[in-house]
């Protein structure tokens, strides 16, 4: 399947914000059934890239101008093939682990 996508994030504000950090997870990745053949990440300024401890892109910005709006967009094209979940390496933790109950979050 050919997938063209968009998404677009814009934030407005009444009063002017004078300082934000903003942290974009918005770049889909490249694995099995899933091919990125384009994909752009629209800023207001210039954001660097890296990889997270998971290999995920992400970018960050600080907009350190006054502004009282902002628009963000992702957009570009996927191609899937017939792959409909997502194959854990062997030794991932499942993420049902997390949700096991401790001594501090033990109903009272």
């Amino acid at each position: 399947m050919h997938l063209k996508i968009r998404h677009r994030t814009e934030y407005r504000y009444e009063t002017p914000v004078r300082y934000s950090i903003q942290e974009l997870r918005l770049t889909p990745p490249d694995v099995a059934g899933q091919i990125i053949d384009k994909w752009k990440v629209s800023t207001p300024i210039k954001a660097s890239t890296s990889h997270d401890a998971f290999g995920n892109l992400y970018s960050v910005f600080v907009q350190e101008s006054s502004y009282t709006s902002m628009m963000i967009e992702a957009e570009g094209e996927v191609h899937t093939q017939d792959a409909f979940e997502f194959i854990d390496e062997p030794k991932a933790v499942s993420p049902y682990h997390l949700l096991q109950q401790t001594n501090l979050t033990e109903p009272t």
